[in-house]
């Protein structure tokens, strides 16, 4: 973190040097004490789970239609990850730890409630070679989200492509169909996923399979 984050926060106001020594009045402290013995510092797993928290808030806020959205589904998630990374927990690394896992819970439950549905059958048949490709998307969210849809064949192989079809808007607590104008260059089996993403691309769960039973596209 910078010098200036805790400038950048709802909780406190920067002030220069000079103006403190005349605004604030000096307080009788005591005398010092012995600091107790604690961890140099906070437990690694406790900082790469902030770090991935924090890295993960911009394309969850690019997911909502709304900056509204956005803060009523995340509320003050950036300042409780701040919160996690604070030396308090020094004394009390298990709460802290309690403390993270619970915000990646919250982020987790956030970044599920839109997903593609899987098909019923493991299975699309597609009827000619550039029949759009059928994908379902539910958002179980109480406000709209914006997503993209990128449909590729597993480990990459060549033969088929799909078009970019851009930013979809899903209303809430509602299941969407979206027709994915693909292409077959050539006769054959092919095992094709789908994968969602935030408009940002960030991903959005892991890609489904849409074609389990290596369906052959003619």
């Amino acid at each position: 973190s910078s010098d200036l984050d805790t400038a950048r926060t709802a909780w406190s106001q920067p002030v220069s040097l000079r103006d403190a020594l005349r605004l604030v009045a000096p307080v009788d402290h005591g005398t010092l004490a012995t600091p107790p013995d604690v961890p140099a510092g906070l437990p690694p797993a406790t900082i790469d789970a902030a770090r991935s928290l924090t890295e993960a808030i911009p394309g969850l806020t690019s997911l909502f239609a709304s900056a509204d959205d956005a803060a009523a589904v995340l509320g003050t998630l950036p300042e409780a990850i701040q919160r996690a990374e604070s030396s308090s927990w020094l004394t009390a690394p298990a709460l802290g730890q309690a403390y993270t896992a619970a915000l990646v819970k919250r982020v987790g439950t956030v970044a599920s409630g839109v997903r593609i549905v899987t098909p019923s059958t493991g299975t699309y048949t597609l009827a000619s070679d550039n029949s759009p490709l059928p994908v379902t998307i539910t958002n179980d969210l109480a406000v709209r989200v914006r997503v993209r849809v990128s449909v590729t064949t597993v480990n990459g192989l060549p033969g088929f492509s799909a078009q970019d079809i851009g930013v979809r808007e899903i209303a809430p607590r509602t299941n969407v169909t979206l027709k994915i104008p693909v292409d077959v260059q050539r006769a054959g089996r092919f095992r094709v996923q789908a994968q969602l993403y935030t408009p940002t691309r960030d991903p959005l769960g892991a890609a489904v399979p849409l074609d389990r039973k290596s369906t052959r596209l003619n």
